[in-house]
C-alpha cells in the first residue's frame, strides 16, 4: 500500500508527527556518521540527496515522499552498483556495511505503515553495532551508548509522542540505565571467543586501525607518522623501565633499498639459522598492550629474546604475530637491551646487508669508497660516518626539502642537509653498504613516557623513529643511531627537546611547556588504558581467572549458558517485583490517578471494578447501574484508553479527562 500524501493519520497514529520524523532522520544520520569516512563519495551523495529529499517533504506536507515502483527500482539498483563498484562484491565486511547504510537511507522512501519507522529504528541499532568495526575505542563506546539512547527515544516517541522531547529523552535514559545491571552480567559471563565474530568475512579489518608503521620506509614517512599521534602501545615493567636512551622498541626490519630510494622489508625468508643471543646485561621482563595496526609486527624492547604466545621471532629479530593485529593486543615479553647478537652471519644475510641499486647517489658511494680505503678497521669507517653528522651543518626538522630522483642520498647528504630520522638512518646504511660493511636500517619507536597516575609506559606514534645496525665482525650485528650525533637531545629527553628551538614544527599536543596539556593527557590516558586493560583486553584467560576468583573454577560453556541464564533471569525477576509491588503500578501517571478516581466514585453508587475486569467493560456495567452518567462515563473510558495506549495529546487529554469527572461527579450525585 502507498500512503497518499492527502490521507489522514490512521487509528495508530500513523503517520508520526513532522518532529518525530524529523527526529527519526537525525538518528539515521547520526547512526551513518562514523562510516562516512569509509563510504565510496557516490554512495555519501545518493543518501545525502534521499535524506534532503525526505526533510524538505516532511517539512513542507508533514508526511514522508511516496515515489513510485520504478523511481524505487531505480535507486536500490545505483546503490548496489555503487557499492560493486568500490568493493567488487556486495558480501564482505565493508560493501556489507556500506550496503546496510544505502538500505537504510532506501527505506526512507517506503514509508506506508507503522510497522516502517519501526524497521529504521531497529535497523539503526543493528548498523551502530557495525561502527566498532572501524573503532573499538572509549569514545566510540560512549558514541555507540548515545545514540542507543537516542534509538530507544525514538522508538518512545512513535508510541507516546504526547509527553515532549525532554520527557521521552529522560524516560529513554532510565530505561537504557535500568539495562546496565543486564549488560554487566552479559559482559561478565558471555563466553568469549578467540576470534570477534567481525574478522570472518575475507575483507575484516581491512580498514581497522591504520595508524602506525609499516614495512616500508620512505622520505617522510616517520614525518608524517609523528602528525598522526595517537598511542602506539603502553607496556608495564616488573621494575622500574630501563633509562629512556635505552628505550628502543624494535619493529620491522628494512634490507631491501629500491632504485626510488624506499627500504622495504625482503620479499622472500631470510635464512633459518639459529638465533645467537649472547646477554650482557639483566633481562627486563614486562608486558605490552599494543593498538591494532593491521599488520603481523608486534613491538619489543631491543633485543627481545622470546616470542609471545602465537607469534615467532625472525632472524633478524623482529617479532611477527602469525595473525594480524586486528584488535588491542596484550602480550608479556622479555628483553636485553646490552648484548651481543648474531656474530656468525649468514652468508645471504651477508650479500643482502650490501645490496645497492645498479646506479644512483655516485657522490655518496665515492665518499664511502675514500673511507673503506683509509681506515683500519670497520669501526673506524663507523665513527667517520658519524663525525660527518656530527661536523657538517645538519639540520633535525620535521619539514625537509623534498628531495626526488635516483640521487636523493646525495642531495641530502651534500646539498639540503636537512631531514628527519629516516634521513639520517636511510643515508648511513646506504654509507655502510657502499663501504663494504653489511647493515640495515630498522623501524620502531624510542622513547616514551611514564604516566605517573597508571605507573605505565606509554609510546606513541609521535616517539616513532629509524635507526640502523651494521655488522662488525667479533661483535655482530650492533647498532647504531645516526640521529643521536645530529640531534642526541632526541634519544635522551624525547621529541619536544628535540625540537625545542623549532617547536612551531610539532603538532600542538607536543610542543614544549604544556603541563596543563600534559596533565590532562595523563588522566585520559589512564582511562584510556583502562578501557583496554579490563573492557577490551577481557578475553578468554581474563575471564577464566575472574570465574576462578569467584570460586566457580572452570566453567564448561554448559555452565557459563546456565550460569548467564541464572543471572539474567534473576535481574529481570528482581526488575518484577520491584515494578510491580502494590501500589507502584501506574504510580506518578496523571491518568492512571483519575482512572482510580473515577472508580471510587462509582465504588461509592454500588459500582465497584471487578479484578479481571478491563475499562470497557467496567464502563459498560457502570452505564447499566447509572444511566444518567453514561454519555460522560463513555467519552471518559474512550479518552482513557486512547491515552494509556496510542494517544499523543497528553496535556490535552488529562484536562478532558478532569472535566468530564466533574460531569460524572454532577450526574451521579
Amino acid at each position: 500500500m502507498i500512503l497518499r500524501q492527502d490521507s489522514p493519520p490512521d487509528l495508530l497514529g500513523f503517520p508520526p508527527a513532522p518532529w518525530v520524523l524529523q527526529g527519526l532522520l537525525g538518528l539515521l544520520v547520526l547512526v551513518a556518521a562514523p562510516h562516512v569516512p569509509n563510504l565510496p563519495p557516490g554512495l555519501i551523495l545518493l543518501c545525502g540527496t534521499l535524506g534532503i529529499w525526505w526533510l524538505v517533504s516532511v517539512r513542507k506536507t508533514g508526511r514522508p515522499p511516496a515515489p513510485g515502483m520504478l523511481i524505487r527500482a531505480t535507486v536500490v539498483v545505483a546503490a548496489s552498483l555503487l557499492v560493486w563498484a568500490e568493493y567488487g562484491r556486495i558480501l564482505g565486511q565493508n560493501s556489507g556495511v556500506a550496503l546496510l547504510t544505502s538500505l537504510l537511507f532506501l527505506k526512507l522512501l517506503e514509508f506506508n505503515s507503522r510497522r516502517d519507522p519501526l524497521l529504521v529504528i531497529l535497523l539503526c541499532n543493528f548498523l551502530t553495532m557495525t561502527h566498532f568495526f572501524h573503532s573499538q575505542s572509549i569514545w566510540m563506546g560512549g558514541y555507540a551508548i548515545a545514540v542507543t539512547w537516542l534509538s530507544i527515544a525514538a522508538l518512545i516517541s512513535l508510541h507516546h509522542p504526547g509527553p515532549g522531547v525532554v520527557a521521552i529523552l529522560k524516560k529513554s535514559g532510565v530505561l537504557l540505565l535500568q539495562a546496565v545491571p543486564v549488560m554487566v552480567v552479559l559482559f561478565l559471563l558471555f563466553p568469549r571467543i578467540a576470534q570477534p565474530l567481525w574478522g570472518l568475512p575475507a575483507d575484516a579489518f581491512s580498514t581497522t586501525g591504520t595508524i602506525g608503521l609499516s614495512d616500508s620506509m620512505s622520505p617522510g614517512s616517520v614525518t608524517n607518522l609523528i602528525a598522526e599521534g595517537g598511542v602506539a602501545f603502553r607496556a608495564t615493567f616488573d621494575k622500574k623501565p630501563p633509562p629512556i636512551k635505552k628505550r628502543y622498541w624494535r619493529g620491522p626490519v628494512l634490507w631491501v633499498i629500491w632504485p626510488d630510494g624506499v627500504w622495504r622489508t625482503p620479499g622472500t625468508p631470510l635464512p633459518r639459522d639459529p638465533i645467537t643471543i649472547e646477554p650482557l646485561g639483566p633481562t627486563w621482563h614486562y608486558s605490552v598492550t599494543m593498538e591494532p595496526t593491521q599488520d603481523h609486527w608486534l613491538f619489543a624492547l631491543d633485543l627481545p629474546v622470546e616470542a609471545p604466545e602465537k607469534s615467532g621471532l625472525l632472524p633478524d629479530f623482529q617479532l611477527k604475530s602469525h595473525l594480524k593485529v586486528s584488535t588491542t593486543k596484550r602480550y608479556r615479553i622479555a628483553s636485553i637491551i646490552d648484548y651481543r647478537a648474531g656474530v656468525d652471519l649468514h652468508p645471504d644475510m651477508w650479500e643482502q646487508g650490501l645490496q645497492l641499486p645498479f646506479e644512483g647517489n655516485r657522490k655518496t658511494r665515492q665518499l664511502a669508497q675514500k673511507w673503506s680505503e683509509e681506515s683500519d678497521s670497520d669501526e673506524e669507517i663507523v665513527e667517520r660516518a658519524l663525525e660527518l653528522f656530527r661536523q657538517e651543518p645538519f639540520i633535525y626538522t620535521l619539514t625537509p626539502p623534498l628531495q626526488m630522483g635516483k640521487n636523493r642520498i646525495d642531495q641530502f647528504l651534500f646539498e639540503t642537509r636537512k631531514g628527519f630520522c629516516e634521513h639520517y638512518a636511510g643515508a648511513f646504511t646506504y654509507l655502510m653498504r657502499a663501504a663494504d660493511i653489511p647493515a640495515r636500517v630498522v623501524l620502531g619507536y624510542q622513547g616514551g613516557k611514564i604516566n605517573p597516575l597508571g605507573n605505565h609506559l606509554t609510546v606513541r606514534n609521535a616517539d616513532a623513529h629509524a635507526w640502523s645496525e651494521v655488522w662488525l665482525a667479533g661483535r655482530g650485528w650492533v647498532r647504531v643511531d645516526p640521529t643521536a650525533a645530529v640531534a642526541p637531545e632526541r634519544i635522551e629527553r624525547g621529541l619536544s627537546a628535540a625540537m625545542n628551538q623549532r617547536s612551531d614544527e610539532l603538532p600542538f599536543l607536543l610542543r614544549p611547556n604544556r603541563e596543563w596539556l600534559e596533565n590532562i593527557w595523563s588522566t585520559w590516558d589512564l582511562v584510556d588504558n583502562g578501557w583496554n586493560q579490563w573492557v577490551l583486553g577481557f578475553n578468554v584467560k581474563r575471564q577464566a581467572r575472574f570465574l576462578s576468583g569467584l570460586g566457580l573454577g572452570e566453567l564448561s560453556y554448559r555452565g557459563m549458558a546456565l550460569g548467564l541464564a541464572a543471572g539474567v533471569g534473576g535481574l529481570f525477576g528482581l526488575f518484577a517485583l520491584i515494578m510491580l509491588r502494590p501500589g507502584l503500578t501506574g504510580k506518578g501517571d496523571p491518568v492512571v490517578k483519575l482512572y482510580q478516581r473515577l472508580q471510587l466514585k462509582l465504588a461509592k453508587k454500588g459500582v465497584s471494578i471487578h479484578p479481571n475486569e478491563g475499562p470497557m467493560d467496567y464502563a459498560a456495567r457502570a452505564a447499566r447501574h447509572l444511566p444518567q452518567a453514561k454519555a460522560p462515563i463513555d467519552r471518559f473510558i474512550h479518552l482513557y484508553v486512547a491515552l494509556r495506549y496510542r494517544e499523543r495529546q497528553m496535556n490535552k487529554g488529562v484536562r478532558l479527562l478532569k472535566r468530564l469527572l466533574g460531569r460524572i461527579d454532577k450526574a451521579i450525585s
